[in-house]
């Protein structure tokens, strides 16, 4: 029988996989990013006899990985934070979006009143 240590494992090793196939082209990049080799990937983490260190996760959140998502233990936790995580980052970046178009409104009008007073100046 599975243990639970072992059962976590596997599903950190499958998870870690897709992150890593989703955000890199190939399993080098994806090592080579972390800090790591392709060999050291595959036989400590992705064949899902261990799981990462403190270390290494700290190396995979620096590059994007959601460890909350990456850590769950049951599968209502992956999906809620597969769900959830993409929302809040839209969100986010809508409201980032918003205030770089106002700003870019801003700026527009100053712009308009700059070549305003340079075409005064010029008639004089």
């Amino acid at each position: 029988m599975i243990s639970d240590n072992e059962k976590n494992a596997k599903g950190i090793a499958g998870r870690l996989k897709k992150w890593g196939n989703d955000n890199y082209s190939s399993i080098d990049d994806f090592a080579n990013a972390i800090g790591t080799t392709k060999g050291t990937l595959y036989s400590s983490y992705l064949n899902g006899k261990h799981m990462p260190g403190s270390p290494m996760l700290i190396k995979l959140a620096k590059h994007g990985c959601n460890l909350n998502w990456l850590l769950a233990t049951n599968e209502d936790e992956t999906t809620e934070w597969a769900v959830n995580e993409p929302k809040a980052e839209y969100n986010s970046l809508e409201a980032q979006n918003k205030k770089l178009k106002k700003e870019t409104e801003e700026l527009k009008q100053k712009l308009k009143i700059a070549k305003e007073t340079i075409n005064k100046l010029l008639e004089q």
